[in-house]
């Protein structure tokens, strides 16, 4: 049965990024998603998403606008 969440509430694993990398590797190397999310404990849903196009990872803020070279005075 479904968890029935509060209005407001959602379901949130915290997941440790290095974690995350080994089981990305593990699975590029050949293991398969449901080997490599019991053996890491990681949801196969979240390997997937991590897995899909739909996963890209920035930083916060607006990217900067002077480039290498004129950062330097």
């Amino acid at each position: 049965m479904p968890k029935i969440f509060a209005p407001g509430e959602r379901y949130k694993e915290n997941y440790d990024e290095r974690d995350i990398e080994q089981v990305v590797k593990a699975t590029k190397k050949g293991l398969s998603k449901q080997q490599a999310s019991k053996k890491y404990g990681i949801r196969k849903a979240t390997l997937q998403f991590r897995l899909s196009n739909k996963f890209k990872k920035t930083g916060h803020g607006s990217p900067p606008i002077l480039t290498q070279d004129k950062k330097s005075f």
